[in-house]
């Protein structure tokens, strides 16, 4: 579920709307990894150390509830530490504890086509450069940054920076 956290600073009187990521999606990939790791760490541990893949060793007991601990760990700072921030004139991307800002005026380009068929704003700076957000649940992020932004054609883009792939 996604929150939405509308309010009004004092300082500059701009109007700010947090989005957050998919619970789900945050969790999923954390738990995808952790059955990564765990079949990494059972076939290379477990074989050396029993000599087969059955019964479990003494080290399975150890180093499976610590990837679960630091799953739970990793999974609770992500859902609750990463978030958007829209502002009147930029993105504030916030992971962990670092801020990314993604100014509006320098969006030269947004990857329409892409977006909207990986889920993932797909945009250009001005020095070229990419950048991919993943959409919030009811993909505001995309309709503001559509809104607020004034981008080239894909012919002028390619003209402008022809070593870019779109």
């Amino acid at each position: 579920m996604i929150y939405y956290d509308i309010f009004l600073s004092m300082s500059n009187k701009n109007h700010y709307k947090k989005l957050y990521l998919s619970k789900g999606k945050i969790i999923g990939t954390f738990i995808v990894l952790f059955f990564i790791l765990e079949l990494l760490f059972y076939f290379v541990i477990q074989f050396q150390e029993v000599g087969a893949f059955f019964p479990f060793g003494i080290s399975f007991y150890i180093y499976t509830p610590i990837l679960i601990l630091l799953t739970i760990i990793f999974s609770y700072i992500s859902v609750t530490k990463t978030y958007y921030e829209l502002t009147n004139n930029a993105i504030i991307h916030h992971k962990m504890n670092t801020e990314i800002v993604y100014s509006y005026k320098n969006i030269v380009y947004i990857d329409e086509e892409y977006s909207l068929k990986h889920k993932q704003l797909r945009f250009f700076d001005n020095n070229g450069k990419e950048h991919y957000l993943v959409f919030d649940k009811n993909n505001i992020i995309y309709d503001e940054v559509i809104k607020k932004t004034k981008t080239l054609s894909k012919q002028d883009f390619h003209l402008r920076y022809p070593n870019a792939k779109l």
